[in-house]
């Protein structure tokens, strides 16, 4: 049996009022609420309105109280917490958040986007073709200051763990095609 999910738009937020909901009930004497820090393919889908659909949502630094209580209840949620020391992103990602401007009264969850830049950066840094097309699909390459984005690209790189030679050799392919 398949248990794979597909997430377009629609779920993913229904997916984040649902988890609202139920934390809202099981933490009541909580005072402030969880952040969410949406990356990947469900960023994407959030903040740009590609016509895709992904199999869950790649999140980071979860507090250790929701990511347990999602982690109980996976067959409600597919927010994946496990992208964090593995993804390519700039030191100060964190200052340029995005708070997601959903139709709801959340009443425990504060839910963000990383900016234009650093969904390109976190995309770029696993370079798979989908992620690629992601960013081309999505138009973001419009929003943004091409010498911003190589200037915080950079920075991301020297910062990497893994292969920074390989990902600015990428990097460098991608400026003369797509700049």
């Amino acid at each position: 049996m398949n248990n794979e999910v597909l997430l377009d738009k629609e779920k993913i937020i229904k997916e984040f009022i649902v988890l609202d909901r139920k934390v809202s009930k099981e933490f009541l004497s909580r005072k402030r609420k969880f952040q969410i820090v949406i990356v990947g393919g469900a960023a994407f889908l959030l903040k740009h309105n590609l016509n895709r659909t992904t199999n869950d949502i790649d999140s980071l630094k979860l507090e250790y109280e929701l990511k347990k209580y999602i982690s109980e209840n996976s067959d409600l949620f597919h927010i994946n917490d496990n992208c964090y020391n593995i993804m390519l992103k700039h030191p100060d990602y964190e200052d340029r958040l995005v708070k997601m401007n959903i139709n709801y009264d959340f009443k425990m969850l504060k839910i963000y986007v990383m900016s234009d830049y650093d969904l390109i950066i976190a995309k770029f840094g696993r370079g798979h073709r989908e992620d690629i097309n992601d960013i081309l699909k999505s138009e973001i390459l419009d929003s943004i200051d091409q010498d911003e984005l190589d200037r915080l690209m950079n920075t991301a790189i020297d910062f990497s763990p893994v292969n920074p030679e390989d990902i600015r050799s990428r990097w460098e392919n991608f400026k003369k095609n797509y700049f």
